[in-house]
């Protein structure tokens, strides 16, 4: 329980000790009323600012423009990862599931580049891979600005790497995405919406890093 450090008694904090109250308004000529006088024209003088949306009267935590677009944010992400469960289902994509890279082959989608890394990572860890997991907060709206790593897949050298989303989700990625695996071996995937958490239904897990809070 908090204790007032003005008169350590429990209960109350030293802004609503009645103590000081009872000075204030017995010697208004004393020294906790002038403290409190200094105070007030203190806050008038520089009054609390929020730190997200920069207007004065209230602050963060109390911000409603920052509860309107975590609304907003969490709403897009839901949007996104409903459209993520919808192909994932269709498509068989579930822990389990066999990916395998794609063809090197010489179209235009397949620059010299390319093709030397996949070659690499085939050689380095095997051609297929079975995946073992996501990473969580990096399946909501942002792949459609940027498409990030988000597929956990164990390669038969033992190794588990963090890749992006095979090519059947390129529809939910960004217009430059390039993922590297496809589906060779299709689960049911109907429950794949038990993989995740409440938070991650409902968008709210990745609000505050969309809006830097």
């Amino acid at each position: 329980m908090r204790r007032c450090g003005h008169c350590y008694q429990r209960g109350h904090n030293r802004r609503s000790c009645p103590e000081i109250r009872r000075e204030i308004r017995d010697n208004p000529d004393g020294y906790q009323a002038r403290i409190e006088r200094q105070k007030k024209e203190q806050q008038s003088r520089n009054p609390r600012r929020c730190s997200y949306c920069k207007e004065t009267g209230h602050n963060k935590k109390t911000c409603q423009k920052l509860k309107n677009d975590r609304l907003d944010v969490a709403l897009d992400n839901r949007k996104w990862r409903r459209e993520f469960l919808d192909c994932a289902r269709t498509n068989g994509f579930t822990v389990g599931t066999l990916l395998q890279f794609i063809e090197l082959t010489d179209g235009p989608e397949m620059n010299d580049w390319k093709r030397e890394r996949i070659q690499g990572l085939i050689t380095k860890h095997g051609n297929y891979g079975i995946v073992i997991g996501f990473v969580d907060e990096m399946l909501d709206k942002r792949q459609k600005q940027r498409s990030y790593a988000a597929t956990r897949v164990r390669f038969p050298s033992g190794k588990t790497l963090k890749m992006m989303l095979p090519v059947s989700f390129v529809g939910l990625m960004d217009q430059y995405a390039e993922p590297n695996m496809k589906i060779v071996g299709k689960l049911n995937a109907e429950n794949i919406d038990k993989q995740f958490d409440y938070g991650w239904h409902n968008g709210t897990d990745t609000a505050d890093y969309h809006l830097n809070v």
